[in-house]
């Protein structure tokens, strides 16, 4: 990361100034630009609600490979890390399937489905988790940075948005205002109890912001940084854009969040632990 941010100054230069104006422009304008943006629910936006925060999840493959592919001479041993690797994998897809299918059924886009049947799609995952991981097995220290990355991103966004942010804040959705906009407040101003303020899908989806990690693991990894920072922002705008479409969040909202878990992102990569790890690792644990 560190020679990513060397060569590509600009790009996060510029990346940085859009993020600050857009936040000064909601600041300003948040209500005036949900009214104009806002619609009735949509395939996109809908689609972005139930599954666009799985990205957010992507620790859950990585830790339970890092189980399944434990280094041990002890067999019994060997086998409870294959146990814990399958609980850690079903119970993860399951529940993140779930809750998405929870979101569908909310807005009445399909019928609740059993969960003895999300589960056996969740075991399915596992599998397959299984055998991605089995082929990369000898990458042990690969799959042991990507968990870390991964979690470490999950971490930042549960304490700071939902633990101590949305609380304190409390901010009024634009949806729950039902055309009364005596509630509306500014983001910086705690607001009636409510959760819009930063938004949670948001942060949740920029922990897809762990791609530009990719070629400091794998270090033959072909594909530019940059060109894997673009897709990561591509990805994020789309999610914030569908958050403020819904109603959900304003403007304010879904940009503090972008904000927040790049700085969140470049703690990480600038940690000592990144640089000893995964920048000057060579070989595997």
């Amino acid at each position: 990361m560190k020679a990513l941010i060397k060569k590509d100054n600009l790009l996060y230069y510029i990346v940085a100034i859009i993020l600050v104006g857009l936040l000064l422009f909601g600041t300003f304008y948040d209500l005036e630009i949900s009214k104009k943006i806002v619609t009735e629910p949509n395939p996109f936006n809908i689609f972005f609600e139930s599954f666009g925060w799985i990205v957010g999840y992507s620790f859950v493959p990585f830790l339970s490979c890092l189980f399944f592919f434990k280094r041990t001479k002890s067999r019994p041993l060997a086998y409870l890390y294959l146990i814990i690797g399958n609980i850690i994998g079903i119970l993860g897809y399951t529940l993140t399937l779930k809750n998405g299918i929870d979101y569908l059924v909310e807005k009445n886009v399909m019928k609740e489905i059993n969960i003895f049947l999300i589960a056996l799609i969740g075991l399915i995952l596992t599998l397959i988790t299984y055998f991605i991981g089995y082929y990369n097995r000898r990458h042990y220290n690969k799959m042991v940075a990507l968990t870390f990355i991964t979690l470490a991103l999950f971490i930042t966004y549960l304490i700071g948005v939902e633990l101590i942010l949305k609380p304190l804040f409390s901010r009024t959705r634009f949806d729950d205002m039902n055309g009364v906009y005596d509630s509306f407040t500014n983001w910086y101003i705690r607001g009636n109890g409510g959760s819009s303020f930063p938004s949670g899908h948001t942060a949740l989806s920029a922990i897809i912001l762990f791609i530009c990690c990719l070629p400091d693991i794998f270090k033959n990894m072909k594909i530019n940084k940059k060109v894997l920072y673009i897709i990561s922002l591509l990805y994020i705008a789309l999610m914030a854009f569908a958050r403020i479409q819904i109603g959900r969040h304003f403007l304010s909202d879904v940009v503090f969040s972008i904000i927040y878990m790049h700085l969140g992102f470049l703690i990480i990569v600038k940690s000592k632990a990144y640089k000893k790890y995964v920048l000057y690792k060579n070989g595997d644990i």
